[in-house]
């Protein structure tokens, strides 16, 4: 029996299907290729690129844009809260720094200020320092020269009903030092507290100082209480 061979017709759609499919691949692979191309790019892009991409919006937590202020505001770009502008090889900002003689130090927390009368609780003794309650619990020297050497007297006083014992005197920096007139001081009475500074003792000249003085005592309500003193150092 003989057999049936295919006709020419039959091959040549063979062909034309096996070379339909092969095109199909290629153009598959292509499209796939320049797809993750293309994602790649715009993941990898400068932040300013994509700003500019995506309508001149930096989401929260994004890069932060690095347009020159001309092209940013040309282009409505917006930083995020709290960012800052980059410019790419501009110098930078730096955070300032404490050195100009109208600097002021952030006052002493509320927890470590002295008590004073307005709080009273029971019969107790109660350090105050009425002299620097309205400057912050801080004595400012103002501007010293490099070497200088200043001294204050600051008026400890007890608004308590009974003796206050001081019972130690700290400073934050061997720069500042402290002598005490009297260790106790009675119901309503007072002592001298002078502080010394020098500004020699380290190498600040140009700066702002500003140090710590701690002062431990019986006052139940504020065991350990503390007040500042600053100075600008000028420039040698």
């Amino acid at each position: 029996m003989s057999q049936r061979r295919p006709t020419s017709d039959s091959v040549q759609i063979r062909l034309d299907m096996r070379a339909l499919m092969i095109g199909g691949g290629i153009i598959v692979a292509i499209l796939v290729f320049g797809l993750a191309f293309g994602v790649g790019r715009l993941m990898n892009q400068p932040a300013s690129t994509a700003a500019a991409t995506t309508g001149g919006v930096v989401p929260p937590g994004g890069a932060v844009p690095v347009l020159p202020p001309g092209q940013a505001a040309a282009s409505g770009q917006q930083l995020p809260p709290g960012a800052q502008q980059v410019v790419p090889g501009a110098q930078q900002p730096v955070q300032q720094l404490q050195g100009k003689p109208s600097d002021t130090p952030v006052p002493v927390p509320v927890t470590r200020a002295p008590v004073g009368s307005e709080t009273a609780v029971g019969d107790n003794p109660r350090l105050a320092i009425p002299e620097l309650k309205a400057q912050g619990y801080i004595y400012d020297f103002g501007e010293i020269g490099p070497q200088d050497k200043v001294s204050k007297d600051i008026i400890l006083k007890n608004d308590g009903t009974k003796s206050l014992e001081i019972k130690d005197i700290k400073t934050s920096c061997g720069c500042t030092t402290s002598a005490l007139a009297d260790k106790t001081i009675p119901p309503g009475g007072q002592t001298i507290l002078k502080v010394n500074f020098d500004a020699g003792f380290e190498k600040i000249a140009g700066n702002r100082a500003t140090r710590e003085v701690k002062i431990s005592t019986n006052d139940p309500l504020r065991p350990e209480a503390s007040f500042h003193i600053t100075a600008y150092v000028r420039p040698q």
